[in-house]
């Protein structure tokens, strides 16, 4: 990014907007202050981590989802000073800030885009300053020899004609023991019976196939459940009702999958089994090896899990039987995916 002045700027409103959400969680609002958190400190994480952009296509990427994270920044500001959280004045210090990182991280989107299209002759046509990237970053590829053929195959809608269903992503989260797999399981069961494709991804089967080379690690999670995601659009492209059982620990991570594979094919289902019951089941015998410190950053025992803001589904099987909770399951989904 040459300067690094806008990713400083960022940084120091990262600052403040941390400070900030203190100051709201002391004024008893947790809602719209961790919205505005998570975005108005994502801001400088993804300045930095476009340093080490693998393409020019991949720096913009990242540029551009700073800049709308900014925008998303702006709005939760405004809706909280609407709302009477922060004062006028609270919210045009803040703003004012946020305005400038819009303008810096639009003007660098900008900037590179043309200069890339100046070095090569101009072969990539120009558009409007906001215009979506995915055509852009498919003229670059090109130039990376790659080629999609995406538009040549047959589209969703045909595959879902198909199979007579529509597709859609039923994602399980929730700690080890929970009983994720064992409603993933019992829920493909009673949707084969009904005649609908389905294909679970449970977090021991990938592990030992696809992703068989990662650890356990904060970076080697996230690539996990990217992977996933990113197997589970091609399932849901091919109008495969999927069904993916992972612990999942964080919003954060949850969301990006969410991203990856359409946040309206998304069904994020909490199963909310407590800890303790979990660690009495321990069908695995997994708690004990991390009460032993055996297991290093083991969800819920040594390393956190944050529960789901707005699940689609909650379910707790220390209180409902595997048959309720799978009624429960098809009341949501069949509405959906029945043609």
């Amino acid at each position: 990014m040459g300067k690094s002045i806008v990713r400083e700027k960022a940084f120091v409103f990262a600052i403040r907007v941390v400070r900030l959400y203190k100051l709201l969680c002391e004024r008893n609002e947790y809602v719209l202050s961790k919205q505005m958190l998570r975005s108005g400190t994502a801001i400088g994480a993804l300045l930095k981590e476009a340093e080490h952009a693998q393409s020019v296509a991949d720096f913009i990427n990242k540029v551009n989802i700073a800049l709308k994270e900014a925008n998303e920044t702006e709005y939760w500001l405004m809706l909280l000073k609407e709302t009477d959280y922060i004062s006028e004045t609270e919210y045009e210090s803040m703003n004012e800030n946020c305005s400038e990182l819009i303008k810096l991280t639009a003007s660098i989107v900008k900037t590179t885009k043309n200069t890339y299209m100046e070095q090569n002759n101009n072969e990539i046509e120009k558009n409007d300053g906001n215009e979506e990237l995915s055509t852009f970053n498919s003229q670059l590829s090109t130039k990376n020899n790659i080629y999609p053929i995406f538009d040549r195959m047959l589209a969703r809608e045909d595959k879902e004609d198909l199979l007579k269903q529509h597709s859609v992503m039923i994602w399980f989260t929730g700690l080890s023991g929970s009983g994720k797999s064992t409603i993933a399981i019992a829920l493909e069961r009673e949707l084969h019976k009904r005649g609908l494709l389905c294909r679970i991804l449970d977090g021991d089967n990938i592990r030992s196939g696809i992703n068989n080379n990662l650890g356990f690690s904060e970076a080697d999670r996230v690539e996990n459940i990217r992977r996933i995601a990113e197997v589970s659009k091609l399932f849901i492209d091919s109008g495969i009702i999927t069904i993916a059982a992972f612990i999942s620990p964080n919003n954060d991570i949850r969301e990006m999958a969410a991203n990856i594979i359409g946040q309206d094919d998304f069904l994020e289902i909490y199963v909310s089994t407590p800890l303790a019951e979990c660690e009495k089941r321990d069908v695995k015998g997994l708690y004990a090896k991390a009460r032993k410190g055996e297991i290093k950053n083991f969800t819920g025992i040594s390393a956190p899990f944050e529960a789901p803001e707005h699940p689609a589904l909650e379910l707790d099987t220390s209180r409902l039987s595997l048959e309720e909770s799978v009624n429960r399951l098809l009341e949501l989904i069949l509405p959906k995916v029945k043609r």
